[in-house]
């Protein structure tokens, strides 16, 4: 197996992260988070293996305190030791038998499990410390080889470097050596191509001018190129400079895996492939091809590592047969705070959701989770966005009814640091019985309601002291509550005095839990109390059949809910009413009452049709015309509380 573990302390901004390499590992997040300081932090210690001059500097510079980085690598050598058992694969490997016997004993005294640490220990103003001798490291550098490339400008210094991957491809005994040698003699023996190479030995002689002989690899080298006709590369026969950086990257980085591929199956060696954003330049195809080539490759003796700001790479990762790690950035406290992210168990019905446009969202600086596109055309409103700015910077998810998708970008769920919150209509978290006059929990919303959240019942026995105190007075309270009866009027779902209570201490309990639960439905947070005069005479004027007759002394607040397709107080739809009059009501009373509640819901308003005229009205008459923004801003929570309410819980999500 490659490298297994990755330990990084005190190196720039990663202060003490862990990273356990399965088959493909990604590193995803905004800008600034720390991934290029992981890939940085690596090429150092693999350069320093061997003592390499270093032209940067790994030391934490925001804690003085902090005395030395500290990096330690893991490298399973199970492989290399079946490899050497079985004298069948020792001939495979065109490596001498002095080679790997001192292989074999180096695995024979310091692996433990097939496994050895390296550990590099850099004190301020010193040269690093290690625990292995600089022999043994370059041993190790040479069986498990780490090739680094980011992508930002694959130019062609970079496509030259490539030779020196083609050199790790093969190696020549010096018997081999000398037979190239004698054969060139041979060639060479012409007789005027033989004058000339004789001249020039000569001339060296007389001048007592020597060169410095090839070693093996520069032998092989240069053998190379000169069977393929040159050095320089071209691709479609044209110069590198006049194939388009997208052509060009794409091929170098196809190139560059058939390569290492060939390297791990061929050799002795087992390397890590670091990728730097490697989707830059690419057309989406050319992004699918290369991932589908990057899955090909990858085995238990080849892996990848890619930083990646791409939600196409991620999903075709997610989506793959092999096994990955998504590692989360996030920048906290002047340092870098890095996640692994719990994967998708393969053909669930979540593995089936992910799409690049749910993958984007793992990249989002906060995200609110919303029932529908009714709220998502709220809060994305122009008008509402240039109020409130901050908003553009928040990802909305608007599908939360399938909890399959939803669970797929949950940071909750998938366990990423991503700032974020769920909104959610009251009648998620609670079910009214007219039979019992009491509410109970809704249990068939457990992924969004806190109180029959699993999971969560499961954390909060193991909290203690001060916070379980709190969160179990706040159970005990809300359930104090659910045990108490709640008189509404039949009709119109009023009059339940002690209900405010109720809903007050669950909008604090799933608070806690990210939640922010409406004190009823979207429509009771735009048509409220505050507003129902505004809010009347445009509905009258916008859709001019709305104004029918007044029955069964029903107020104008709940009225226009319905009419724009709310709900009555007690969470309760007119659908649901017409089950319960029939109880209660005499024939003639009951068919008048029902036949008004199909008048209202003939002349309902479908929820994607309004809210974007009301909001365009109401700021035209009443925002636009404040001169300044906090005057604006007091207006709009004059009319809109509640809505003003959530658009400060939703900022705040920025200022973490």
């Amino acid at each position: 197996m490659p490298i297994s573990r990755i330990k990084i302390k005190n190196c720039i901004s990663l202060k003490d992260i862990e990273i356990n390499l399965k088959n493909s590992n990604c590193l995803l997040g905004e800008n600034g988070t720390g991934k290029s300081n992981l890939l940085k932090t690596i090429y150092y210690y693999y350069k320093k293996l061997t003592d390499e001059k270093v032209d940067f500097t790994i030391r934490d510079k925001e804690n003085s305190y902090n005395q030395y980085s500290e990096i330690k690598v893991t490298y399973d050598l199970s492989n290399f030791k079946n490899i050497l058992l079985n004298n069948f694969f020792r001939n495979e490997f065109s490596y001498s038998h002095s080679y790997l016997n001192k292989i074999s004993k180096f695995i024979n005294q310091n692996a433990t499990d097939n496994k050895i640490t390296v550990v590099m220990k850099k004190y301020k103003k010193e040269y690093p410390t290690w625990n292995y001798s600089y022999e043994e490291r370059k041993m190790l550098q040479k069986l498990f080889p780490v090739y680094f490339l980011h992508c930002k400008n694959i130019n062609e210094k970079k496509w030259m470097e490539l030779w020196s991957m083609i050199n790790d491809l093969n190696k020549i005994s010096m018997d081999s050596k000398n037979k190239i040698n004698s054969t060139l003699e041979t060639m060479l023996n012409e007789d005027e191509i033989n004058k000339q190479f004789q001249f020039i030995r000569e001339e060296f002689k007389k001048s007592n001018i020597s060169v410095e002989e090839f070693n093996i690899k520069e032998v092989f080298n240069h053998l190379y190129q000169l069977y393929l006709g040159g050095r320089k590369f071209n691709i479609d026969d044209r110069e590198l400079d006049f194939s388009s950086e997208g052509i060009t990257s794409y091929n170098y980085m196809t190139f560059f895996l058939s390569l290492a591929k060939r390297i791990s199956d061929k050799k002795l060696k087992e390397p890590l492939l670091i990728f730097d954003e490697p989707e830059l330049n690419l057309h989406p195809y050319y992004i699918d091809q290369l991932n589908y080539k990057m899955v090909d490759v990858c085995n238990e003796k080849l892996r990848l590592v890619l930083a990646t700001h791409s939600p196409r790479v991620i999903k075709n990762i997610i989506r793959s047969e092999i096994d990955y790690n998504l590692y989360h950035f996030n920048f906290e406290n002047k340092y870098s705070d890095m996640k692994r992210m719990k994967p998708i168990l393969k053909n669930t019905k979540s593995y089936h959701k992910i799409t690049v446009t749910e993958a984007s969202f793992y990249f989002s600086k906060a995200i609110v989770f919303l029932e529908g596109v009714t709220e998502r055309e709220l809060f994305t409103n122009k008008n509402i966005l240039e109020l409130f700015p901050k908003l553009r910077k928040v990802n909305f998810y608007h599908n939360l009814s399938d909890y399959s998708a939803a669970r797929v970008l949950s940071p909750r769920e998938r366990g990423y640091k991503t700032p974020h919150l769920f909104l959610v209509d009251l009648d998620k978290i609670l079910n009214y019985s007219y039979k019992n006059k009491r509410f109970s929990k809704s249990k068939s919303d457990k992924f969004v309601n806190p109180l029959t959240n699993v999971n969560i019942i499961k954390k909060e026995k193991f909290l203690y002291g001060k916070k379980r105190k709190e969160f179990l007075t706040l159970r005990n309270q809300i359930d104090n509550e659910l045990n108490k009866d709640y008189n509404f009027d039949l009709k119109w779902g009023k009059g339940a005095n002690n209900y405010l209570n109720l809903k007050n201490l669950i909008k604090d309990y799933c608070m806690r839990y990210n939640v922010i639960v409406a004190m009823n439905t979207l429509e009771d947070i735009i048509i409220n109390q505050e507003n129902i005069s505004f809010f009347k005479g445009w509905a009258l004027d916008y859709k001019n059949n709305l104004n029918i007759a007044n029955k069964f002394q029903i107020d104008d607040l709940t009225l226009f809910r319905l009419l724009f397709s709310g709900k009555l107080s007690n969470l309760q739809t007119l659908d649901n009413k017409k089950k319960q009059i029939k109880k209660v009501y005499n024939q003639s009373n009951k068919s008048v009452l029902v036949d008004y509640y199909k008048k209202i819901n003939e002349l309902s308003v479908n929820k994607t049709e309004w809210i974007t005229e009301l909001m365009d009205y109401f700021f035209e008459e009443n925002i636009d015309k404040e001169k300044t923004l906090y005057d604006k801003k007091t207006n709009f929570k004059n009319y809109f509380p509640e809505l003003f309410y959530i658009i400060e819980k939703i900022e705040s999500l920025l200022v973490r």
